[in-house]
């Protein structure tokens, strides 16, 4: 980042373009020497950085019950951070599966019970650590409502525009042998109509 900083020098504030390091210290070429001194920053290079907090919550990584874990490996090393809640499933599926810990002992260690647990080695098996964390809950899309049968709906709106939900389920178990709720039907039917 580069700007203008204010540099206390012999008494005088003089104002220099310099690059800023970090911490609070600037180095800047003056004679050939590179100066680094403490700054005042000036207001127009002051930028508020983004709490790790808030990031975690705007993600779903926020780990409510980052009190109650336990596991010593987080209280050693500050690169362990018990409010990442990605992290720290991450380290409880870690710790029984790499490092043989039970798994209820795992779970209390983290601050899980069993059952979370297993639903968080299945999410990882089938999402990888992108599903640890929290996420919309229950299906992502219909399931039943493949390609086909959208088409075949839409086809039948087209053609006999007056169908109800439940004239069209009835078609589609009689046409293919496929069993959809009607409320499936006109779920789908209202979101097209909401999207033209």
């Amino acid at each position: 980042m580069v700007c203008m900083i204010i540099v206390h020098e012999k008494d005088l504030y003089k104002t220099y373009p310099s690059e800023i390091i970090g911490g609070g210290l600037v180095a800047h070429l003056r004679h050939n020497i590179i100066d680094i001194n403490l700054i005042q920053r000036h207001s127009s290079c002051m930028k508020r950085k983004p709490r790790k907090s808030d990031y975690l919550k705007s993600v779903g990584a926020w780990n409510e019950k980052a009190r109650l874990v336990e596991n010593e490996i987080f209280r050693q090393n500050d690169f362990f951070d018990p409010r990442d809640k990605v992290q720290a499933k991450y380290e409880m599926l870690r710790a029984v599966y790499v490092d043989d810990l039970k798994i209820s002992e795992a779970s209390r260690q983290f601050g899980y019970s069993r059952e979370s647990f297993y639903n968080t080695a299945d999410t990882f098996r089938e999402q990888g650590i992108a599903g640890l964390a929290d996420g919309k809950r229950g299906p992502k899309a219909p399931r039943k409502l493949t390609a086909k049968i959208q088409q075949f709906i839409l086809d039948r709106i087209d053609n006999e525009p007056n169908s109800s939900g439940r004239e069209i389920a009835e078609l589609i178990q009689q046409e293919l042998q496929i069993e959809i709720h009607h409320r499936s039907v006109e779920r789908f039917i209202a979101k097209r109509l909401k999207k033209n």
